[in-house]
């Protein structure tokens, strides 16, 4: 009876972001959900404008493995050194296949 109990969601209104030993990560998972909105946006207008047919698959595929990335240990850095390299090259081609997107 002398413990502090706490009811309902606990939120942290100072925990407004993620800090990270892995600041090229960090870099590249911000620079992929702006490259990735933006191809979706191309992608969008050229099919209904008739210049392309809407890549939804490959959008789909470069989606997940986007995400993928977005696991609780990749982040903030504390996954271990291969979890790390895996999502380098994950990044790299989602990066290499959103601007094929724009081509």
């Amino acid at each position: 009876s002398r413990l502090c109990t706490w009811v309902g969601e606990m939120f942290l209104e100072l925990h407004n972001a993620t800090y990270t030993t892995q600041a090229e990560i960090k870099k590249a998972n911000r620079h992929g959900e702006f490259l990735l909105r933006d191809a979706e946006t191309a992608a969008a207008v050229a099919d209904f404008l008739g210049h392309s047919e809407y890549p939804s698959e490959e959008l789909l595929r470069i989606w997940k493995r986007f995400l993928l990335n977005q696991f609780h240990d990749i982040l903030p850095g504390s996954s271990i050194e291969q979890a790390h390299d895996l999502a380098k090259e994950y990044y790299k081609d989602v990066q290499q296949s959103a601007m094929t997107i724009f081509n």
